[in-house]
């Protein structure tokens, strides 16, 4: 009876860390690498098609995190662009808000 006590507590423990996990996936390596290679590319980015982790940043609940990790302070004017044209045709009134008044 222990045992079946010590596992499901061990369980639950395992459901609540992975609980965190997908409620801060920013913190996954792989979300880390695309959106720093974004960054990257987005340093030197003049023209072309955006790549479609960004595309899909709009509608990501924590699109603020993770538009973080690109980096915008680093973004050429030509990137800042096409990145403002994205987000007016696909974000919400109140995120452009926010996205205009902080970069």
């Amino acid at each position: 009876m222990a045992q079946n006590l010590d596992e499901k507590i061990d369980n639950k423990k395992a459901a609540i860390i992975q609980d965190e996990i997908r409620a801060d996936f920013t913190k996954d390596p792989k979300v880390q690498k695309v959106y720093g290679d974004i960054a990257t590319l987005f340093e030197k980015y003049r023209s072309g098609k955006l790549p479609q982790a960004f595309r899909i940043l709009s509608k990501a609940e924590q699109w603020e995190n993770l538009l973080k990790l690109t980096k915008p302070e680093n973004w050429t004017p030509h990137a800042m662009w096409a990145a403002s044209k994205t987000f007016t045709i696909e974000m919400t009134a109140e995120r452009l808000k926010l996205f205009f008044e902080n970069y």
